[in-house]
């Protein structure tokens, strides 16, 4: 009998279109000889609607315009599914639900908070995970005790008062100029910048703030990007590590979805030893964090040093011609089909 998958796309984030880019490759990918596909994508403003049409409209960003009825995950749990706002009011049962969703109110456990009430498997982390994952000062909390090595940092809140003076001597004394801000709750770099030194700390701190109330400052490695994708819940398959290779000296959003000279290095070209330390702690940083599903774990490798951090977790990694998450599986041997397979078999409450 075919599992009934929902797939949900789109979302109020910053990445409202990588997310409609990821759910079309996914959902092209999708067997509809073992599935029945249903669609609710999430406008920007936060409307829920049933789409039935061409997956290429989800691409080019216009199948909200075909959409003509607003649609719902109950949290009823003996309704088990969705509710589609038709002529007659709609209900149908789903058996796994896959969020194609990045950012806020997608990938930092709001979504599946809904769906673990509602009762409907899903493929990702847990709400707890997710929303740990997705706070950067939480998830380096979790990763420091566990003896997992990160990036120094400090980080501020837009509830305080901030003395520039004050932040610049202990930027100085912990991490030194240039440095890294970035909005603690964002992904894909969004609305993160290098500052180069104290001038222009105060016009990154701003522009980080304008995404999220608590803005992490990270101390500047001249570092090769390293990524690892990890699949699984209980039992692990990892793939790669592969690197991101760019003229860029700062992997932004910009860059990681518009600039067409960034290359892959896949697998990565480095040597055995370094490639067992980063995968042990892939595991473990997936593992501790409670992390299951899927999930990209991003390092750097200090050029200078050669001293490995692990950057951050992205729980819910985009699925873009671009993104690194897929490369590495196929890579690995699997087809596009098969990652998608294997992924809703993960999908757990």
């Amino acid at each position: 009998m075919k599992k009934n998958v929902l797939f949900l796309f789109g979302g109020e984030s910053s990445e409202h279109e990588v997310s409609c880019i990821s759910a079309y490759n996914v959902l092209k990918a999708a067997d509809t000889e073992i599935y029945n596909i249903y669609m609710i994508g999430i406008t920007k403003d936060g409307r829920w609607l049933y789409y039935d049409g061409d997956l290429e409209k989800i691409k080019n960003h216009t199948w909200q315009d075909f959409a003509k009825y607003q649609a719902v995950i109950s949290p009823c749990k003996s309704d088990s599914g969705i509710v589609i706002f038709d002529k007659e009011i709609r209900k149908i049962k789903i058996d796994v639900c896959y969020p194609v969703l990045h950012g806020k109110n997608g990938e930092d456990g709001t979504v599946q908070g809904l769906l673990t009430l509602a009762g409907i498997p899903f493929v990702g982390c847990s709400y707890t995970s997710s929303a740990v994952c997705m706070d950067k000062i939480m998830a380096k909390c979790v990763l420091e005790v566990n003896n997992i090595p990160q990036t120094p940092y400090i980080y501020i809140k837009n509830t305080q008062k901030i003395s520039y003076p004050a932040l610049v001597k202990e930027i100085d004394e912990k991490l030194g100029f240039p440095c890294f801000v970035k909005p603690v709750n964002a992904g894909s770099s969004v609305g993160a910048s290098k500052a180069e030194d104290k001038y222009a700390l105060k016009a990154s701190i701003e522009e980080a703030f304008r995404h999220d109330s608590k803005v992490m400052i990270e101390k500047f490695v001249n570092a090769r990007e390293i990524e690892v994708a990890v699949m699984g819940n209980d039992m692990l398959l990892t793939a790669g590590p592969g690197e991101i290779l760019s003229s860029s000296e700062f992997y932004d959003y910009e860059t990681k979805y518009n600039d067409a000279s960034v290359g892959y290095g896949i697998p990565a070209d480095i040597d055995e030893k370094t490639k067992e330390i980063i995968l042990d702690y892939a595991r473990r940083a997936y593992t501790v964090l409670d992390c299951k599903g899927l999930s990209r774990v991003d390092f750097f490798i200090d050029r200078d040093t050669g001293v490995i951090y692990l950057n951050e977790i992205n729980t819910l990694p985009g699925f873009t011609d671009a993104s690194m998450y897929p490369k590495l599986f196929m890579d690995k041997g699997f087809t596009y089909k098969e990652i998608i397979d294997e992924l809703i078999k993960t999908a757990s409450l």
